[in-house]
């Protein structure tokens, strides 16, 4: 479950890249975002430098995220409505921002119950299967 919510959050942060950075930003970005779901992807099969990488693109993740949720309600943005007050429409960046910052958190209390994965990819995935 670990590996596949990983990658998912990688794949959010790509997503979430595109949404919010415009043109030549986004390309910038986007390479960020395909080293992120690269090293998911070697933490998925079990490289321990894969592992590593990936969990420190989860902990810059949460906290950037975290962040981007956090400056959303500090400019009065109502989760509960989907937008500014006085606006109308769906606003949907600040809720990708929130289901990044909900799964990396996931993510990295999943790396701390398997820290012996995360010290021993390999060694561990063996023994258990």
């Amino acid at each position: 479950m670990l590996k596949a919510l990983q990658l998912a959050v990688a794949v959010g942060v790509l997503v979430l890249f595109w949404m919010i950075y415009p043109g030549v930003m986004a390309v910038f970005a986007s390479g960020i975002a395909f080293c992120y779901i690269g090293a998911a992807l070697a933490a998925a099969w079990d490289r321990p430098l894969g592992v590593w990488l990936a969990f420190l693109f989860t902990l810059s993740t949460f906290g950037f995220s975290a962040w981007g949720v956090y400056r959303y309600l500090d400019n009065g943005f109502e989760y509960w409505s989907g937008n500014f007050p006085g606006w109308s429409g769906f606003y949907l960046p600040p809720y990708v921002f929130l289901a990044v910052a909900l799964g990396a958190a996931a993510v990295i209390v999943l790396h701390a119950l398997s820290w012996r994965w995360l010290l021993r990819p390999r060694r561990t995935a063996a023994a258990a299967g």
